[in-house]
């Protein structure tokens, strides 16, 4: 009996090592997207200093494996909230803040680091997508992912003791 379950998780060890180790490659891979997009829009006279402050916080914060629990645990709440605040208003074009010839640049930057952040932890991951898809159930997909490129990453609250370089 103790050696079976000595062998069980022994291997639940291995598959979780070789499983975190491919999220981490897929990670860095949206983590240098993220920096490489954070850094052409930062040199954009037009952003607001809201927006350029967002940045400035989010991008040094993506290498620290707590990044993903903040997103795991801080994505669906902010959406719920910005749902919440934004019920019975019509819907803007554009984000506050961003240039109008920045937006789908910054589409793509909060949707890297969202994934950038999150792969970090495969158990955040699975925990982020059990969400999702059961707000899935209660919001329509479209307008979820409107609102989780436009609130989420401006959302989430800062982390202390930040010692990545910035």
């Amino acid at each position: 009996m103790t050696l079976e379950l000595i062998l069980w998780a022994g291997l639940i060890v291995v598959v979780y090592a070789a499983i975190a180790n491919r999220f981490l490659k897929v990670a860095d891979f949206y983590k240098r997207r993220a920096t490489d997009l954070a850094g052409a829009m930062l040199h954009d006279p037009h952003l607001s200093d809201e927006r350029r402050k967002t940045i400035l916080v989010l991008i040094p914060r993506l290498s620290h494996r707590r990044m993903a629990w903040v997103l795991a645990f801080g994505v669906v709440p902010s959406i719920l909230v910005a749902l919440w605040r934004r019920r019975g208003q019509t819907r803007s074009e554009g984000y506050a803040g961003v240039p109008s010839n920045q937006t789908e640049r910054w589409k793509h930057l909060t949707l890297a680091v969202l994934l950038g952040g999150v792969l970090g932890s495969p158990l955040a991951t699975v925990l982020l997508g059990v969400q999702l898809l059961a707000l899935t159930f209660v919001i329509p997909f479209a307008r979820l992912a409107d609102v989780l490129m436009q609130k989420s990453a401006s959302a989430l609250p800062p982390v202390k003791n930040d010692l990545a370089p910035v």
